[in-house]
């Protein structure tokens, strides 16, 4: 039986069915037409991702949120950063300028001490060397010391009175100090004043290897060095410019030399000239030890210098002049019969009554942020121009 007439009975037979149910007949042409709809109206099955895949999307999308947040965090901190460094960068400029202006302040002390004529000595009464407001200020029961001259600095532009003074957080302390009060260290090759300064200095070996430092030969002293091959060393053999050099010289400061440092620190100065004297009104008792060679003058000299006279605390006396006779302001102690004979001698040519060389030391404190800043200036005295000449700068 062929295929066309299979099909045709078993249309035949689907037709008699639906007409004993009851179903109403239609054309073959309507039936064929309803049967795409009919396949249309079949349930689609929806594609579903894995549950596997759907794991994977949560934890990139939580590492890109990890990601973007430490991110975040890095630039928040690096900003924070910048803004700490921008700040202490304009407190270190404030500082740095605040030091400055208090040289400049103790160059104007200077200046307006050398143009009283009523005054001619240099002192340690004078208001460059004590800070006669230091008794008045607030110091917390601690000791204040009177040769550091203190300037409150407000924040703002109006100025410190009263308790704000007090409070304020920008200080700048200066220190005057006059290099004639110390022995120059390079007039060792001196023959009179290498004495002074072996008196000082002490050890013979010290002194031996300073003084080959400084001398312009290559032969050793019996104790001196002028050159090592280990470790290396050579000597400089030419004048000492900053005291720190003389940290560099081997066996200087050994077990036998113990305080070496501080008596050369406190007596000496590299910034001195051969014309410059100790100035005997504000030499230590070291330097006063040194240059009279008895201990019982340099008392003598210290108890004039800070006898309270009329009580102040300053002490007010002090020298005027040296040559001929010993001229004084204050009262006479009886240093005049003991120091006018020695004039006539080898220390008339050494001590005096004036200074012409200082040393500034500005220390500038800032409280926030936290700051401090160290500026020390050496200055001459111009006599000619009746100003200053700045020798030497250093800041840290």
């Amino acid at each position: 039986m062929s295929r066309s007439r299979l099909r045709k009975n078993s249309s035949l037979a689907e037709g008699s069915r639906l007409k004993a149910e009851g179903v109403p007949q239609c054309s073959t042409t309507r039936r064929r037409s309803l049967e795409p709809l009919a396949f249309s109206l079949q349930p689609t099955r929806v594609f579903q991702q894995p549950a596997r895949r759907r794991g994977s999307l949560l934890i990139v999308t939580l590492w890109l949120v990890a990601v973007l947040s430490m991110l975040s965090i890095a630039i928040s901190q690096r900003m924070a950063m910048e803004l700490r460094l921008t700040r202490y960068q304009l407190a270190h400029a404030r500082a740095q300028a605040l030091a400055r202006g208090g040289v400049r302040y103790a160059m104007a002390l200077l200046a307006a001490d050398q143009s009283d004529a009523a005054s001619p000595a240099d002192w340690l009464g004078e208001a460059w060397a004590f800070n006669p407001d230091a008794d008045r200020r607030p110091s917390n029961g601690a000791k204040v010391d009177p040769t550091v001259i203190r300037l409150d600095i407000p924040e703002g532009d109006r100025p410190a009175t009263g308790d704000e003074a007090a409070a304020s957080t920008s200080t700048v302390e200066l220190r005057l100090v006059d290099e004639e009060r110390k022995l120059d260290i390079n007039r060792l090759t001196d023959p009179v004043y290498s004495e002074l300064l072996s008196r000082l200095i002490g050890p013979r070996e010290a002194v031996d290897r300073l003084l080959d430092y400084v001398d312009a030969d290559d032969q050793p002293l019996p104790d001196g060095l002028e050159k090592q091959d280990s470790p290396p060393y050579v000597a400089k053999n030419a004048p000492i410019v900053r005291l720190e050099e003389v940290r560099h010289i081997p066996g200087l400061f050994e077990a036998s030399s113990q305080g070496l440092w501080a008596r050369l620190s406190q007596g000496t100065s590299p910034y001195l000239t051969s014309t410059s004297r100790v100035n005997i009104n504000t030499a230590p008792r070291e330097v006063l030890e040194a240059v009279f060679g008895n201990p019982q003058m340099a008392e003598a000299v210290l108890a004039f210098r800070w006898d309270p006279g009329d009580g102040d605390p300053r002490g007010g006396n002090h020298f005027v002049g040296l040559s001929g006779d010993v001229q004084i302001v204050g009262t006479d102690t009886g240093i005049r019969d003991l120091l006018s004979p020695l004039m006539t001698g080898p220390l008339g040519n050494i001590l005096g009554v004036q200074s012409q060389r200082f040393v500034i030391e500005a220390v500038t404190r800032l409280a926030s942020p936290a700051v401090e800043y160290h500026l020390e200036a050496v200055i001459e005295r111009d006599q000619q121009a009746g100003g200053h000449v700045i020798l030497a700068w250093q800041q840290s």
